[in-house]
């Protein structure tokens, strides 16, 4: 998952599924929940590995 707070990409996520995602932030590795809150509000696209 990409994320733009207003001036392109700035952060990334790895979506795990049931609306959650994997970040990792200043204070450490976090679950998140990206249907409501904070990161809702910033999604900018996401992309899929295939035949990884």
């Amino acid at each position: 998952m990409f994320f733009n707070y207003g001036s392109g990409i700035a952060h990334v996520g790895i979506y795990v599924g049931s609306g959650k995602m994997i970040n990792a932030q200043n204070n450490g590795v976090k679950y998140d929940n990206i249907s409501s809150g904070y990161w809702k509000r910033y999604i900018a696209g996401y992309g899929r590995v295939v035949n990884f």
